[in-house]
């Protein structure tokens, strides 16, 4: 006997915040996210917060987590290191951002140069003379989560107060796959 099961090539997931933590302190968080998640071709558009325009951005799609991770010029000489993550069974999602120096972000460039160097066809991202780091198409997600994980603690800012620039928020939210209304 033969199974026909369908997943979905796309989902809808609506994101309401629940807490920011700024400098320590916890604050409300009301903002609302729509994201679109495209599993064929590991991405999501994120149409929630005011300025984001819904472009594409790779994911990294496993079976419990969406992840993501950026290193991202911001205003020279500011870089912005974020990362965050959707768990997939529980709808939680966390977006952790701190922004460093360029001493800092020299730092994690070596580090994920070295991942990136064994990723076959590599191509560099550039943006006001500098690297841009993001999850990649090109690499696996065993690769992919290495990266994740070496820009995880910076974001965090559990790298210690060295090349911080500004505190490191948190901004949490509760998502739902969103249904048909009709």
């Amino acid at each position: 006997m033969w199974c026909n099961v369908g997943f979905a090539e796309q989902i809808i997931i609506e994101c309401l915040g629940t807490h920011s933590y700024e400098g320590g302190e916890k604050k409300w968080n009301k903002w609302k996210r729509t994201i679109q998640v495209d599993f064929v071709e590991s991405g999501i558009r994120d149409y929630g917060l005011e300025g984001f325009t819904g472009d594409f951005n790779n994911i990294i799609i496993t079976d419990d987590y969406f992840y993501d991770y950026g290193l991202i010029v911001f205003l020279v000489p500011e870089f912005l290191v974020q990362v965050s993550k959707i768990d997939r069974l529980l709808g939680d999602m966390s977006v952790t951002t701190t922004f460093i120096n360029e001493e800092i972000y020299k730092e994690i460039k070596i580090k994920l140069d070295e991942v990136n160097s064994k990723i076959k066809n590599y191509e560099k991202q550039l943006s006001h003379k500098y690297e841009v780091y993001n999850p990649s198409k090109l690499g696996n997600n065993q690769q992919e989560i290495e990266k994740y994980n070496i820009v995880k603690p910076y974001a965090e800012g559990v790298k210690g107060k060295r090349g911080i620039t500004q505190e490191t928020t948190r901004n949490e939210f509760e998502c739902k796959k969103a249904t048909k209304a009709f």
